[in-house]
C-alpha cells in the first residue's frame, strides 16, 4: 500500500526513533504475510546459548538476543515491531505499556509504531495544528444495550460499529455525493460529529492551515495505521462492561496452505465471566475456516474443547468448513 521508496524512508525513521534493532539468528526468515510497520504478538519459549531466547511469533520460532534489561523470560508475552521483512527480517521491541483503564462509553485507539512515527512527523511539520495521543478515547456507545450470547445477533451491530468508526469516512462521502448514502449516516461518524477545536495562543495554527478537532486527528491517525499495516482495528464495549479488541487483516493470495481464495484473518480478545481472558484468531478463505484460541488457564481451555462438536455443527449449518481448531492455555496446555 506504500511505495518502496517511502517505505524505506519510514523504516529508517523507525530505526532512528525507536530502540535497537534486535540480533536474530542466521536462519531468521520473515513469516508469510508479515509487513514492515506491523506489530506482532510474541512469546518467549525458552533460553538458548549465548544469551539468546527462542521466540514464537506469527506461527514461527526465531532465535534472537533481546536488549539488556528487557526483563523478558520464557513464557512471557510481549510485542515486536517489524522494521523490514526483506532481504532480512529486522525487528524491534514495541512499547509494551499496559493501556490505562478507560471510562465507560469510550473507544481506545491503538497505533502501530509506523503510524505513531507518521503522526509525530505530521505534527512536527505542521500537517495538523492540533495534536492528540494515540490512545485518545473517542466517545462511542456500547454495541448492544445488554449481554447477548447468540452470535447471529452480534454480526450486524458489530458491522455497524466498524462502519461508523470513521475509518471509511471519505468513501462514505463519495457515496453520499453519488446519492447512495444519506447525510444522517455521515453525521454518525466521528468526523461528522466533530466540532471545530477552539484555537488558543498556544495551539493557533500557522497561517493558511486549519485547526483540526482532536477527535478528527485521532481518526486520521487510525486511518494511517490501517493503510500502513493492512489491518483494521476496533476496540470498544460489546455491551456495558464487556470490552472487545477486534482486528481484521486481509492477507494476499500468495499466503500458503492450499487455499483457493485469499484468506481473511481476524483476532478477537475479550475477558469472559468464568473463562477469563480469551483470544481467538480466525482465518477464513472461501468456506474454509481455521480457529486458534488461547485462554488464560487450563480449565477454560478444557471447557472450550468440550464444546468443539457444538461449534463445528453450528458452523456447518452456516456453510462453513472448520478445517482446524486449536485451543490452549496461554502458558501452554
Amino acid at each position: 500500500m506504500i511505495d518502496a521508496g517511502l517505505q524505506g524512508r519510514l523504516t529508517a525513521l523507525l530505526q532512528t526513533a525507536g530502540g535497537p534493532v534486535l540480533e536474530l539468528g542466521d536462519a531468521a526468515v520473515a513469516p508469510a504475510g508479515l509487513r514492515a510497520g506491523d506489530t506482532v504478538a510474541a512469546r518467549a519459549v525458552s533460553t538458548l546459548p549465548e544469551g539468546k531466547l527462542l521466540v514464537e511469533l506469527a506461527g514461527t520460532r526465531v532465535a534472537m538476543r533481546l536488549p539488556e534489561g528487557s526483563g523478558i523470560a520464557p513464557g512471557q508475552a510481549f510485542r515486536l515491531a517489524v522494521l523490514e521483512t526483506a532481504p532480512a527480517l529486522k525487528l524491534q521491541l514495541a512499547a509494551a505499556a499496559p493501556p490505562a483503564p478507560q471510562p465507560p462509553g469510550t473507544m481506545t485507539v491503538s497505533l502501530s509504531p509506523l503510524a505513531e512515527r507518521l503522526a509525530a512527523v505530521l505534527d512536527a511539520g505542521g500537517g495538523t495544528a492540533g495534536s492528540t495521543s494515540a490512545k485518545t478515547p473517542l466517545p462511542v456507545a456500547p454495541v448492544l444495550p445488554a449481554p447477548e450470547t447468540r452470535g447471529e445477533r452480534l454480526a450486524a451491530p458489530l458491522r455497524q460499529a466498524l462502519e461508523t468508526s470513521g475509518l471509511f469516512y471519505e468513501s462514505h462521502q463519495a457515496q453520499w455525493l453519488a446519492g447512495a448514502r444519506d447525510e444522517q449516516t455521515l453525521r454518525a461518524e466521528p468526523q461528522g460529529r466533530a466540532e471545530p477545536a477552539p484555537a488558543t495562543a498556544a495551539s493557533a495554527p500557522a497561517e493558511g492551515r486549519q485547526q483540526l478537532p482532536p477527535a478528527v486527528v485521532t481518526v486520521l491517525e487510525r486511518q494511517v495505521d490501517a493503510l500502513s499495516s493492512g489491518q483494521v482495528s476496533w476496540t470498544g464495549e460489546l455491551w456495558p462492561g464487556q470490552w472487545l479488541e477486534w482486528q481484521v487483516d486481509e492477507r494476499g493470495a500468495a499466503h500458503g496452505g492450499g487455499y483457493e481464495a485469499a484468506p481473511w484473518r481476524t483476532r478477537l480478545r475479550l475477558e469472559l465471566p468464568g473463562l477469563g481472558v480469551v483470544e481467538a484468531r480466525i482465518e477464513l478463505a472461501g468456506a474454509a475456516l481455521r480457529v486458534s484460541v488461547a485462554t488464560g488457564h487450563a480449565g477454560a481451555s478444557g471447557a472450550m474443547r468440550s464444546a468443539e462438536q457444538d461449534l463445528r455443527a453450528a458452523l456447518e449449518a452456516r456453510g462453513l468448513d472448520l478445517r482446524s481448531l486449536l485451543v490452549e492455555a496461554a502458558g501452554g496446555g
